[in-house]
């Protein structure tokens, strides 16, 4: 009886969920960051790893438009 609420109330109040993700910038660790941000719908939680010239590396962690196939 309780599932058959709770598919009732599901399906009655449709709701939608944002991604939430971390947005920061030349951080070391993903720890380290703490802003986070809601992705628009078509977003996806990317993480890009660069080294710079004295190999150092830091992180790029915020959302980013997902790629469509081709």
């Amino acid at each position: 009886m309780r599932l058959l609420l709770l598919i009732t109330v599901l399906w009655k109040f449709p709701f939608h969920r944002a991604l939430t993700c971390l947005n920061c910038n030349d951080v070391v660790q993903p720890r380290h960051c703490a802003t986070v941000m809601t992705c628009p719908d078509i977003d996806v939680c990317f993480v890009e790893r660069r080294i710079n010239l004295v190999k150092n590396a830091t992180l790029l962690v915020v959302c980013e438009i997902m790629c469509a196939e081709i």
